[in-house]
């Protein structure tokens, strides 16, 4: 991904502390390009991943751009 993506942050997903998962994305000046998210198992299913893609809409709509995967 380094290679594709050198502008990106790599983002380690916390809760309470703990590490839960990852987040991959990098910032055009046109679209927010979310690279990778992902959970460790006993994380997935809570509804984590869901609001933080919500989350990061809300940033693209919020500095007129648009979010992709």
């Amino acid at each position: 991904y380094r290679k594709h993506y050198p502008e990106a942050d790599w983002l380690v997903v916390e809760r309470d502390s703990e590490d839960i998962g990852r987040l991959y994305i990098e910032r055009w000046p046109s679209q927010h390009r979310i690279i990778d998210i992902a959970f460790l198992p006993h994380h997935r299913r809570k509804g984590y991943g869901t609001a933080l893609l919500c989350d990061l809409i809300d940033e693209a709509w919020l500095a007129g751009k648009s979010a992709s995967i």
